[in-house]
């Protein structure tokens, strides 16, 4: 993983509440419907680069402290939310080519600003929708940093689903393609997607999935099974309560030494009460 994805995962939890003045309780300033110069969106200094965004940031009304999309009053201008994507866009480009000329960066020298600006421009993009985001979004680096730029592509469901399932059937490492394999089923789960077409589409991959020799593509394909309207979920996942073969050792406290235990029978057993919930 990014050492820069793991720096932004623990910058979520406090993303962005020192990089700008709010406004009281009640109160927002106006939205801002017009985008910052040109040049400082264009800038090869990612502080400049800020400066823009900073200017944004301001008017969109996010709900920092809830971690929410708040009230983004009517909605920001096509210009503005065309500028976020391309202020992403540039940040994800930088640190792509900073990792391929120098390897990845040791985590101590990663600038905690610059983590909590790409956090802040992550979170902008999940709140306006933008469908020009779709493929900022989902490069590596960007939707590795975990569920909030899952949920930003998630939330576009039937306008985003081509370009997610294009990236998905692309060759990609298994690492990436679990990152699709989770938007998508994310998609699926919260009923994002509504064109019967696509939602049949989905379901037969997680049926699929959920008969893979791949224990990770069955643990993914788990809250779909338990989610979707096909009965054939219900089926798959008793067969895997019933007779999952992924085991992990049962540990030191166990007496049997050599005893294992089996994580997604149980994982499948809490879907069918209707308790599993997936990772957020």
């Amino acid at each position: 993983m990014h050492s820069w994805v793991s720096r932004i995962n623990r910058v979520f939890g406090v993303v962005a509440l020192s990089l700008l003045p709010h406004a009281h309780a009640g109160e927002h300033p106006p939205a801002l419907q017009t985008p910052p110069p040109e040049a400082l969106i264009r800038s090869k200094k990612w502080t400049e680069r800020r400066a823009a965004f900073n200017q944004i940031w301001q008017g969109l009304h996010i709900d920092h402290q809830a971690g929410g999309c708040g009230d983004l009053n009517g909605g920001a201008s096509v210009a503005v939310r065309s500028a976020v994507t391309r202020l992403l866009a540039a940040e994800a480009d930088s640190q792509e080519a900073a990792e391929k000329s120098v390897g990845t960066p040791n985590e101590q020298e990663i600038d905690e600003d610059r983590s909590e600006y790409f956090a802040s421009l992550i979170q902008a993009t999940e709140c306006l929708h933008d469908p020009a985001s779709v493929d900022v979004l989902l490069r590596p680096i960007v939707l590795g940093t975990g569920m909030m730029a899952i949920r930003g592509i998630a939330y576009m469901g039937d306008a985003a689903f081509p370009r997610v399932w294009a990236h998905y059937n692309a060759k990609r490492d298994a690492e990436d393609r679990e990152l699709y394999q989770t938007v998508l089923r994310t998609m699926l789960v919260e009923h994002y997607v509504k064109e019967p077409k696509t939602v049949r589409q989905l379901e037969q991959m997680f049926l699929d999935l959920g008969r893979s020799t791949n224990a990770e593509d069955r643990s993914i394909a788990i809250p779909a099974l338990a989610a979707m309207n096909d009965p054939r979920g219900r089926v798959e996942l008793e067969q895997i309560a019933n007779s999952d073969p992924q085991t992990i050792p049962a540990g030191r406290y166990a007496r049997d030494p050599n005893a294992v235990i089996y994580p997604l029978r149980k994982e499948a057993r809490y879907a069918l009460l209707g308790a599993y919930i997936p990772p957020r």
